[in-house]
């Protein structure tokens, strides 16, 4: 057989309770405690800031940003392009692809037969996997055509396509902490009227995060053999 609490006997025990607490809470050592207890808290989330201001400190202290450009000597039939390590940190090449016409092409030999000029005298050098110092500048293909190739502009097939926005280069860096971004030669060549015409700052910074696309990885980039 059960037996039933008397609601006024439930309703002193939740007010000494009550009481209890509030009497708790005054005593001298409880207020010490929480006090102590607050500002443990306080330090805690003001260490949290100040590391992830360091990393962030640290990050920019390795930031690298990497251009890629054409050179075009029309009086040599010159076609160069260069990359270049503007930042103040190295960058890694993780990946590096060429384009024509949207379609990815498996070497720079392949991309002159692509466009025409196969029998162009070429020097390259391999940019995958490579590391740019802060402030190197490297000319990572070379192409010399014949005067007799130009087209009615007086520009060699490679050097119109360029032009034209048909061949691409894409890279895909890393800096010293694994922050990895994107950038391709058409995105600077695209930038360079828009960049020379902006006078304001948040105009630039705005160009400049469409020229460099952040990602988290190069896994995405397929790279040429180059």
């Amino acid at each position: 057989m059960t037996s039933e609490s008397d609601p006024s006997e439930r309703s002193e025990g939740d007010t000494r309770s009550d009481e209890s607490f509030s009497q708790w809470l005054a005593e001298p050592q409880t207020m010490i405690g929480l006090s102590a207890v607050l500002l443990s808290l306080c330090g805690l989330f003001v260490s949290i800031y100040e590391t992830r201001l360091m990393r962030q400190e640290q990050w920019a202290s390795v930031w690298p940003r990497v251009s890629v450009g054409p050179s075009l000597n029309t009086r040599s039939d010159t076609v160069e392009i260069k990359v270049r390590n503007s930042g103040i940190g190295p960058a890694r090449i993780r990946a590096a692809r060429i384009e024509h016409e949207g379609k990815q092409k498996a070497n720079w030999q392949d991309l002159l037969e692509s466009v025409g000029q196969p029998g162009a005298s070429r020097n390259f050098g391999l940019i995958n996997r490579q590391v740019l110092s802060p402030g190197e500048d490297e000319v990572i293909f070379t192409a010399v055509s014949d005067s007799s190739e130009r087209n009615p502009k007086g520009l060699p097939p490679l050097a119109q396509e360029i032009l034209d926005g048909d061949v691409d280069l894409v890279l895909c860096y890393c800096s010293a902490y694994d922050e990895c971004w994107i950038t391709t030669m058409q995105r600077h060549l695209g930038i360079m009227p828009i960049m020379a015409a902006q006078s304001s700052s948040s105009s630039d910074e705005r160009t400049q995060e469409e020229v460099y696309e952040k990602t988290e990885s190069c896994q995405g980039v397929k790279p040429s053999g180059i």
